[in-house]
């Protein structure tokens, strides 16, 4: 009867192990991919000061 009890209790805690590794590299995989999402800032403040100019230079031809 303990043999049986042993080896529930080893599947469950190969079970709960087995779960917290696979929660773990999903948010690992979910964090890695909303990072990837943000932009970088200097890449956002380049592209807006073109806009910019090139608003301003359609303004200048436009006069």
């Amino acid at each position: 009867m303990q043999k049986n009890f042993g080896t529930i209790f080893l599947q469950l805690f190969l079970c709960l192990l087995l779960s917290v590794v696979l929660l773990a590299y999903s948010y690992s995989v979910i964090n890695d991919f909303r990072s990837s999402l943000q932009p970088d800032y200097s890449t956002v403040l380049n592209s807006g000061i073109y806009i910019f100019k090139e608003c301003e230079f359609s303004i200048f031809l436009v006069q």
